[in-house]
């Protein structure tokens, strides 16, 4: 078996979070190495955890998503997360510099959990925003 994909979520819902967290990590082939619930723990986060994929909120407590996201960005090729964005803000402004920033795609909250699940294993970029239907998968 492959390694799992070192996933680092980051959103100020602790509940939310949590509750990801125990979602995502069912799939042996994701493992949840850190749930920062605000911009500094995700920068400290991303330098000592160095996940493979970062699941994002635009909206963050002291500094916010996208500034995040420039940061990891930052990060030498061998350590640069992938990104995927997980937010209810869904404007075509954020969308616009979200994807200007690399990341691989922007998905509207609620979503489907097999949807992102599929997401965070792929390599391959959305071809657009995406706003998935709860149901989708069943």
């Amino acid at each position: 078996m492959d390694k799992p994909v070192r996933l680092l979520i980051a959103d100020r819902n602790t509940d939310f979070t949590a509750i990801l967290a125990e979602i995502l990590s069912s799939d042996p082939r994701v493992e949840i190495v850190g749930r920062a619930m605000d911009g500094d723990e995700a920068y400290e986060m991303l330098e000592t955890y160095k996940p493979d994929v970062l699941l994002i909120d635009i909206m963050l407590p002291y500094i916010d998503g996208m500034a995040v996201i420039r940061y990891a960005n930052q990060q030498p090729p061998a350590s640069r997360p992938r990104v995927l964005v997980l937010s209810s803000i869904f404007n075509d402004g954020i969308i616009c510099e979200a994807i200007s920033q690399g990341v691989q795609c922007f998905i509207g909250k609620p979503c489907c959990m097999d949807f992102l699940n599929r997401r965070i294993l792929s390599d391959e970029s959305c071809e657009r925003p995406t706003a998935p239907a709860l149901d989708e998968g069943h």
